[in-house]
C-alpha cells in the first residue's frame, strides 16, 4: 500500500513538473511596474494600467522568464499585435540580456495610451538554419488600460 501512494505522488510531481508557466516582468520607464503569469496553452492573460500610466512612459519594455528560454538553439524575437492579429512591432531580445525585450515603440505606446489591447507572443525560431528544431509561437500576455 505504501508502494503505491509513493508511485502516485511521485507521478504527480513528475506531471507537476511538465506544466510549463512563462512569468513576464514589465517595466516602464525602466522601473519595475508589474509582474504576470501565463500558463502553456492559455489565450488569455496579462496585465492592465491606467490610461496616464501609458500616456507618460517614455521607455517600455519586458522582461520573459521560463525554463524553454535556456535553450541556445532558438533566437528569440516577441511580437506586439492588435486585436485582430495585425503585427504592430517586433522586438529583438537585447544583446547579453537572456529573455529582454525593448517595445519602446510609437505603434504600441499609442495603441496603449488609447486604451486599446495589445498581444504579445514570443516567437522562437532556430538559432542555425540547418537545426531541425522546430519554431515555436507562445502566447505571452495582453497589454490594457482601464
Amino acid at each position: 500500500m505504501k508502494l503505491k501512494s509513493l508511485i502516485v505522488a511521485l507521478l504527480l510531481f513528475s506531471a507537476a513538473g511538465t506544466y510549463a508557466q512563462v512569468t513576464v516582468n514589465v517595466f516602464i520607464n525602466g522601473t519595475k511596474s508589474g509582474q504576470y503569469e501565463v500558463k502553456e496553452g492559455a489565450t488569455d492573460g496579462g496585465i492592465w494600467y491606467k490610461k496616464a500610466d501609458y500616456k507618460k512612459m517614455n521607455k517600455f519594455a519586458i522582461e520573459v522568464k521560463s525554463k524553454m528560454l535556456s535553450n541556445d538553439a532558438y533566437k528569440r524575437v516577441v511580437e506586439a499585435v492588435d486585436d485582430n492579429s495585425k503585427s504592430l512591432f517586433i522586438a529583438s531580445e537585447t544583446p547579453g540580456v537572456l529573455g529582454q525585450f525593448d517595445l519602446s515603440d510609437k505603434a504600441i505606446t499609442k495603441r496603449l495610451a488609447k486604451g486599446k489591447i495589445v498581444k504579445l507572443y514570443l516567437q522562437m525560431d532556430p538559432a542555425s538554419p540547418s537545426s531541425k528544431v522546430v519554431s515555436k509561437r507562445i502566447f505571452i500576455g495582453n497589454l490594457t488600460a482601464k
